[in-house]
């Protein structure tokens, strides 16, 4: 299933003043950070301690071994850590930090596990884990100072009503001595009105609190002063009926393009996608104005009231161009869909360009911002709600297949290159042994 995110403001507190509910907040905030690290420091003596440890079967409540159902086999524990030091985890922070919520810690501690499975990236020159890289020193142990903490969907109850836009949610644990209402607060959430909600955003939280879409585990984020609530649902799915055999290509182009995409169709149709001369305009404005509020600066206009006034008023037009780069990526992914949908086109091969192949690209070529580590993520989960397959590159060490580099980008879109007597402009035919394989 699809995931979204809705991020949503809290305004108050219902059960206690604001202020106090706000101080407690930061509080448990220090807490949170607390406990992963002290999480992190525990699991690294202890294997430290204890380097001869090989995993065994893992057991079930009663002692017994655990065994795979379907497959009869014996469940064995993670390389990374036994059972028992797993348990003995989550029990540390009651020792770092007493008055958290185990709900909390409960989640800090599912964080750093995730975090030392994951996978190193892909340039990395040793283990393949996390947690073995830090055995092997490769890489230092992380160090957690953020401002999220996690909101468990079984512990919060979220209320949406004609009048009432409410989170219930643990906060602190018996040990704090607080009466039951304030270890479980209730906070009033911005939904009505100007407070930047859509009526699809609305609509789609009522849904949620009537149970009609699940939610999931979901994270209070500290963010410009106030508490924010970053509601995370499983999307719901649109099935237009189109064909998952017919296929459309979405490919990045050059700078001479008037759009950066194009999206096409074998035998069938072909647009250009994305609004980019209007994106190019909006960056330039802005480009232009924080150029003057430098140069401002270094004229000596503020000076002697330190840095945090030249980054004030410099601050909304960084935040302008961050904004506008969303904008340009909701609508390149929207004019992806409505193609697909009109065309019925069930999958979409996305093929992503190499790190030589994007310096020589449109965005660049133009000097404009675009994340396409993003663009891939968004693309992905709109695809997937109107229910339209999307083949991707895997991350991790792998070279996918739809993966494109220099020369087979050259060889489709030779009209667009510049011919030039230099031999390495000149484009190799019999090395791109894979290019027969995409679709005509």
């Amino acid at each position: 299933m699809p995931v979204g995110v809705i991020k949503l403001k809290i305004d108050s507190c219902a059960t206690m003043p604001s202020k106090r509910w706000t101080k407690l907040m930061d509080e448990r905030l220090a807490d949170a950070n607390r406990v992963r690290n002290a999480v992190v420091r525990a699991w690294v003596r202890w294997r430290e301690d204890f380097p001869e440890w090989v995993p065994e079967q893992r057991r079930i409540r009663d002692g017994s071994p655990k065994v795979d159902k379907k497959t009869g086999k014996p469940v064995m524990e993670n390389e990374m850590i036994s059972q028992t030091k797993e348990a003995e985890l989550f029990h540390v922070y009651k020792s770092v930090a007493p008055l958290l919520a185990s709900d909390i810690a409960s989640g800090c501690w599912s964080e750093v596990l995730s975090d030392l499975r994951d996978h190193m990236p892909y340039n990395h020159d040793g283990s393949k884990y996390r947690w073995q890289a830090i055995l092997n020193f490769e890489v230092a142990p992380p160090s957690y100072t953020g401002s999220t903490i996690p909101c468990s969907k079984k512990a919060s109850k979220l209320i949406y009503t004609d009048d009432r836009f409410e989170l219930r949610f643990p906060m602190l644990s018996q040990a704090s001595g607080y009466s039951s209402q304030a270890r479980s607060p209730v906070v009033r959430l911005k939904g009505y009105k100007s407070h930047g909600l859509s009526d699809g955003e609305k609509a789609l939280l009522k849904r949620i609190a009537a149970g009609e879409l699940r939610r999931a585990d979901s994270t209070l984020v500290r963010k410009d002063g106030g508490w924010f609530y970053h509601l995370v649902y499983e999307a719901p799915i649109k099935d237009h009926g189109l064909n998952p055999d017919t296929i459309a290509r979405l490919t990045p182009l050059r700078s001479n393009s008037r759009k950066p995409f194009e999206l096409a169709i074998a035998d069938g149709a072909t647009w250009t996608v994305g609004d980019g001369i209007a994106f190019a305009k909006i960056c330039e404005r802005l480009t232009i104005r924080r150029r003057a509020i430098r140069n401002r600066y270094k004229d000596g206009a503020g000076k002697g009231h330190g840095k945090a006034k030249f980054y004030r008023a410099l601050r909304p037009a960084s935040r302008s161009v961050i904004d506008a780069q969303d904008n340009f990526r909701k609508h390149l992914v929207n004019e992806i869909v409505k193609f697909c949908i009109r065309n019925s086109a069930g999958t979409v091969v996305y093929r992503e360009p190499t790190m030589p192949l994007r310096s020589l690209l449109w965005f660049d070529q133009k000097g404009l911002p675009f994340n396409w580590t993003s663009f891939a993520a968004y693309l992905k989960f709109k695809l997937e709600v109107n229910h339209i397959a999307m083949e991707l590159e895997p991350r991790g060490r792998s070279k996918g297949f739809p993966r494109i580099g220099v020369a087979q980008h050259k060889l489709e879109y030779a009209g667009s290159w510049p011919v030039s007597k230099n031999d390495k402009d000149k484009v190799d035919t019999s090395s791109i042994a894979d290019f027969a394989a995409w679709p005509a």
